[in-house]
């Protein structure tokens, strides 16, 4: 009973601290006087800044969690048991912040002609409008953009301004001869 009530009110603290940054940081812009992420990056399609925040308070809770793990114990646990529990907090850990830096350098800028596609481990590709093609998913979950029929990109709908992309898209698609 303990223990859940221990990661009840680590999670519980997680969603305190997640709120606390994105507070801070919109406070710390505005101070300075730099737009906020959201004004910002108006032709610019990526994962939303929650997704990285959370997922890096996340990863070193679960590595503060893992190397807790070998100060508390009961006296009649094995190492065994000990060392697993910190090496699946820790794999988890790592995990989430190798999803937020992930999530930081998937990226996707675009004005009136085309778009450039950063992927996950930062390669960038140039592709115009006009040589690519765009399928929606039948429940309107994702766009997939297409060139020569093979799939280059696919954005879902809870990323950031993504809709703004397939607008552009069309636009241009109305503008060509």
């Amino acid at each position: 009973m303990k223990e859940i009530l221990f990661f009840v009110i680590g999670i519980f603290s997680l969603q305190i601290l997640y709120f606390l940054v994105k507070y801070f940081l919109k406070k710390f812009l505005s101070k300075k006087g730099l737009p906020s992420p959201r004004d910002a990056h108006k032709n610019t399609v990526q994962f939303p800044l929650s997704y990285k925040i959370y997922m890096a308070i996340c990863g070193l809770a679960f590595i503060f969690f893992g190397i807790l793990c070998i100060f508390v114990h009961e006296s009649d646990t094995s190492w065994e048991e000990i060392v697993t529990a910190c090496s699946i907090f820790c794999g988890l850990g790592v995990f989430s912040l190798g999803c937020s830096c992930v999530w930081t350098l998937w990226k996707v800028t675009f004005d009136e002609n085309g778009f450039t596609y950063r992927n996950y481990v930062g390669r960038k590709r140039t592709y115009s409008f006009a040589e690519v093609k765009i399928w929606e998913h039948p429940r309107g979950a994702k766009w997939f953009f297409l060139k020569d029929g093979k799939k280059i990109l696919c954005i879902s709908y809870f990323v950031t301004n993504g809709d703004a992309l397939e607008e552009a898209y069309y636009k241009s698609q109305k503008s060509l001869p």
